[in-house]
């Protein structure tokens, strides 16, 4: 992602375990990425920049999350016209993902994000095993 936003362009990399951070920024130091800024936020906020972002992307941590509906809408509140969520998250097809809870169902995520003030814009079909799928927001005049 960092090297994809560009030299201009910024990557945050944002999660509550502060070694995770430590590990993120070296390895970033490590390969002379130095547009990419960790974040330790809490379980409800993403506690972005309030400049906003373009995009928030999420890879199989969206059932770690305790309340999706919170944290998204506080998350939408980051985003800039036209930004958008994707979430690319274990599917709830597999058994043993089922058994240790580390999935999420389609349907319950769109339904979530719609809760916290989302529309489904893309439903991605080609991982095997996980979900892709991407949300906007509507117009700020109808926020």
């Amino acid at each position: 992602l960092a090297r994809a936003v560009g030299r201009e362009g910024t990557v945050y990399a944002i999660d509550v375990d502060r070694d995770l951070l430590s590990y993120v920024r070296e390895q970033a130091r490590s390969s002379d990425l130095n547009n990419i800024v960790t974040i330790a936020a809490g379980g409800d906020d993403p506690s972005l920049p309030a400049e906003g972002v373009d995009l928030i992307f999420t890879c199989n941590t969206y059932h770690h999350l305790p309340d999706h509906i919170r944290y998204f809408s506080n998350a939408g509140n980051y985003l800039r016209p036209g930004g958008r969520v994707a979430i690319v998250e274990l599917s709830d097809t597999s058994w043993f993902q089922n058994f240790i809870g580390h999935c999420s169902s389609r349907d319950v995520i769109i339904t979530e994000m719609e809760n916290a003030g989302f529309h489904l814009e893309a439903d991605f079909g080609f991982l095997e095993k996980q979900h892709f799928l991407i949300f906007g927001t509507p117009p700020t005049e109808n926020r």
